[in-house]
């Protein structure tokens, strides 16, 4: 197991939705996507699987925004989450959209906890654009339907001498 704070952000994210009830009562465990196990390719299990809605966490970009003085490091790590809703309905997608919405809520609880060195490290979480679409080949599995793709910021925060390998022995959490 990781325990690098960015792996377990990712994987606080699914925390996050997991503990909401308006999300697991609506999207099937086989359902929900996740690149943090040992399969190789998690979207071919989605492949074969016709039921709906269906929801990937994934990373969508490197580290950026480096702020770096003596004291603190921040750093903004990106990540997507994309929900199918499985038909031309919007009322299927709306349904699982506003069951992300009502899980990420409460991301303090679970994002929030996320820590390095003993002390919280992510300040913020947030949503920066939400395009609503049809036409998302790895969401649609050959069936033509209404998708969200939830873009998002976690903003981390370390003390800069915790980063510093020589003054620390490990990277513990």
């Amino acid at each position: 197991m990781s325990t690098n704070p960015f792996t377990l952000a990712h994987e606080a994210i699914w925390t996050c939705l997991e503990a909401s009830p308006s999300f697991t009562d609506l999207v099937a465990s086989t359902n929900r996507i996740k690149f943090t196990g040992t399969v190789r390719d998690p979207w071919e299990r989605l492949a074969n699987c016709q039921s709906f809605p269906s929801v990937a966490v994934i990373p969508a970009g490197g580290v950026s925004k480096l702020c770096a003085d003596s004291d603190t490091t921040d750093v903004e790590k990106q990540f997507t989450i994309y929900a199918g809703g499985g038909g031309q309905r919007v009322g299927a997608l709306f349904d699982v959209e506003f069951a992300v919405l009502r899980a990420m809520a409460d991301w303090r609880g679970s994002i929030g906890a996320v820590t390095w060195s003993g002390k919280s490290c992510v300040l913020a979480c947030g949503v920066f654009d939400h395009p609503e679409q049809m036409e998302t080949p790895l969401m649609e599995r050959g069936i033509r339907g209404w998708n969200a793709v939830w873009s998002g910021r976690l903003l981390f925060s370390f003390e800069t001498a915790d980063l510093n390998e020589s003054t620390t022995s490990s990277g513990e959490t």
